[in-house]
């Protein structure tokens, strides 16, 4: 939202915001920008922290039990109810989506993940 204020005030984005204006959406335009996948980290309960890359919803459970816990892979295109879960057959995704965990996590020393030391 924070991108959008600005952008619609004129005022600039600044660096360490990674947020991404929609004006063009509520303008009507066609040429809204997207970010590359979007990624969550959930502090409830034991954990978890997911992506979102085009179709692929991908998940890691139970954080403060594990800091390396099983890769879940959903293809939301085909199954909204996460049923199959695919990492067996998506081994590049799955290549992939550790480096999106580790690149996307900012620690940060207000708000610390339970797991986190």
């Amino acid at each position: 939202m924070f991108p959008t204020l600005c952008e619609v005030t004129g005022k600039a984005i600044p660096k360490n915001i990674d947020g991404i204006s929609f004006l063009p959406v509520l303008l009507g335009k066609k040429n809204q920008r997207q970010h590359k996948y979007l990624y969550w980290e959930f502090h409830e309960r034991s954990g978890a922290r997911a992506i979102r890359l085009e179709n692929w919803k991908i998940l890691q459970r139970n954080l403060k039990k594990n800091t390396n816990p099983p890769i879940e892979i959903y293809d939301l295109d085909t199954d909204l109810g996460e049923t199959k879960n695919l990492r067996e057959e998506q081994p590049d995704l799955v290549k992939n989506a550790l480096r999106i965990f580790k690149e996307a996590h900012e620690p940060s020393p207000i708000w610390k993940m339970r797991w986190e030391k």
